[in-house]
């Protein structure tokens, strides 16, 4: 009876958690911005214009509604894995030093930090959508320089693969 009562604390002390002090810089402004869960609205929001589409295409609510769900296992899944919040830690990593990812911190554990993490899915969300607002109306105006150029480097481009030039087809 002794024996269990020292293993299963020690099980449970082995088996628990990383203690906030053992993360690193950029494990721990993962962890206080809500990684999991400001990731799961920014895929949602980002989301958003695919299932709009779905509904002008005359899908039903009910089917809708499963594609949502679908989407949110799929974004849960991938969000879940522990390899993308190690690569996102890394990324963080490579990107700020240990001060910058401790002032991010300080940061984002602010009521403004806090704020813009749940409002930032939304305002990512709706400038997509003024991108491409504006995108459609410069657009001529882009394709036409567009074929300005190609036309002018005619000469120069490399066919595409699998597609030869013409005066290279020429058989003996």
């Amino acid at each position: 009876m002794k024996l269990a009562s020292l293993i299963v604390p020690l099980a449970l002390l082995v088996s628990a958690p990383v203690r906030a002090e053992d993360k690193t810089p950029a494990e721990k402004l993962l962890e206080l911005m809500n990684f999991d869960s400001t990731g799961l609205a920014a895929a949602k929001a980002s989301f958003k214009p695919a299932l709009e589409k779905f509904k002008g295409m005359g899908l039903p609510p009910e089917g809708i509604q499963e594609i949502s769900d679908a989407a949110d296992a799929f974004f849960k899944k991938g969000l879940g894995d522990p390899q993308l919040r190690k690569d996102l830690a890394k990324f963080y990593e490579q990107r700020f030093s240990a001060e910058e990812l401790e002032e991010l911190t300080r940061f984002y554990g602010s009521p403004l930090g806090q704020k813009s993490l749940q409002v930032f899915p939304e305002v990512k969300a709706e400038a997509g959508k003024y991108a491409q607002e504006y995108a459609k109306k410069n657009s001529a105006d882009f394709q036409a320089d567009l074929q300005r150029i190609l036309t002018k480097y005619k000469k120069d481009l490399v066919p595409a693969a699998g597609k030869e030039k013409k005066e290279e087809k020429k058989e003996p």
